[in-house]
């Protein structure tokens, strides 16, 4: 595998916080990889949060969301 030349991250914060209500679609879910599709992005790397906060339950950190 050759090395990545362009590096996408995607922090999560629009996509968990604020666009996405349960019940989520498959369209929804497969937002974060439409959104770079074609855009010549090598790698995407999804946060699960940003530094002690997560969308995620938690018992380390803060959640949110």
């Amino acid at each position: 595998m050759q090395k990545p030349r362009l590096i996408y991250y995607n922090d999560g914060h629009h996509f968990h916080v604020k666009r996405i209500e349960p019940p989520a679609s498959i369209h929804m879910l497969q937002w974060p990889v439409d959104e770079v599709a074609g855009t010549g992005v090598d790698l995407l790397v999804l946060g699960l949060g940003y530094g002690d906060v997560y969308f995620h339950d938690s018992k380390v950190g803060r959640v949110v969301g």
